[in-house]
């Protein structure tokens, strides 16, 4: 079973997320970037992650330039509200931002194709 990590502030968005895609991935939920490294350190080792970009303590951006520091190379789907979402995953060499509201059939389309895309390489080449 692949894993998935998701990455967010809003409490509503991890249950509804976790209850949504749990029957076909393994998930770990984390409030913001350190919660997740936290989750990596103690050995959950993600397929993809499904990252909100505005977080206390470690946002998305700081998140990924941490994996990058560390060698990681997970993809990663941002999934935002805010506006300039897009243009700030694109300047982090994101191609795949999920605008809220989505639907659930976009979302499963989405981690799986970025599940699926040459091991996920591809979701960040930008940060290499």
């Amino acid at each position: 079973m692949k894993k998935l990590m998701i990455v967010d502030d809003n409490e509503d968005v991890l249950e509804s997320l976790k209850l949504l895609l749990e029957s076909y991935y393994s998930i770990c939920l984390a409030r913001n970037g350190v919660e997740a490294l936290t989750e990596m350190d103690r050995g959950f080792h993600p397929d993809l992650i499904l990252l909100d970009f505005k977080m206390p303590e470690m946002d998305g951006p700081a998140l990924l330039a941490e994996l990058k520091q560390r060698g990681e190379k997970i993809p990663a789907l941002v999934i935002s509200a805010i506006p300039e979402a897009a243009e700030m995953a694109r300047e982090l060499g994101l191609p795949e931002v999920l605008q809220r509201p989505f639907t659930y059939e976009r979302l499963r389309e989405r981690i799986e194709r970025l599940l699926h895309d040459s091991g996920g390489s591809q979701a960040i080449k930008g940060l290499d």
